[in-house]
């Protein structure tokens, strides 16, 4: 999963917000917690689930 996550990241034509794509960077390229990823973005932790479930969403469409 996370060599297809790379590889919809590296995508210019991709359309996914920069915030959607930092967290996904952050989750499975750097491979930061998501209480980490609240910290750093001064998100709740909460927040940045949602985040990443909408991108990964994204990313589903996107392979369609």
């Amino acid at each position: 999963m996370n060599d297809t996550i790379r590889d919809a990241l590296s995508n210019p034509d991709n359309n996914i917000p920069e915030i959607e794509k930092t967290i996904l960077h952050l989750l499975y390229v750097e491979d930061k917690t998501l209480d980490e990823i609240a910290t750093q973005l001064t998100l709740r932790r909460e927040r940045v689930r949602q985040l990443k479930q909408k991108a990964l969403r994204r990313l589903e469409l996107i392979k369609l």
